[in-house]
């Protein structure tokens, strides 16, 4: 199932749609208009794997780039060294541009490195972390000197 995402582009009611509904929906530009319609725009994105530990976020979207409009390119970095962690998201502007570019990238050498490229899943729910204390790494010793 592909990840979508609605974004409305330009949306206004026809005459008789009530204010609340365009109110809900965030949009439009204060004006009644009879002869519009409601059109909702889909973006894909897609996930990429086996990325070179040098590649940007530049370098990323510039190799989706041909195959059409890219709203986004994202990295994932380490928390730790905040250095890239081989993957990323990029998102397209539309489905068929995705598609394109699944079949384009996929298995594709980038870098000495087969690329890995389909639809991102929606994220998993995963259990809270736990939470281990910390803080003063165990030392429970009130310091000084024992008589």
């Amino acid at each position: 199932m592909a990840v979508q995402t609605p974004i409305f582009e330009a949306a206004t009611l026809l005459r008789h749609e009530t204010w609340a509904a365009m109110r809900a929906l965030r949009i439009g530009d204060g004006q009644k208009n009879q002869h519009t319609k409601l059109r909702i725009h889909y973006v894909m994105k897609l996930y990429v794997g086996n990325l070179s530990f040098q590649t940007t976020e530049g370098a990323l979207e510039d190799l989706f780039t041909p195959f059409g409009p890219v709203k986004e390119a994202m990295l994932v970095m380490d928390r730790m060294t905040q250095r890239p962690r081989g993957f990323g998201f990029v998102t397209m502007e539309n489905n068929e541009d995705g598609q394109r570019a699944i079949e384009g990238l996929n298995s594709k050498e980038v870098d000495g490195r087969s690329l890995v490229v389909n639809e991102a899943r929606p994220r998993e729910d995963r259990p809270p972390r736990r939470d281990f204390g910390g803080g003063d790494g165990g030392n429970r010793g009130g310091g000084g000197y024992r008589d």
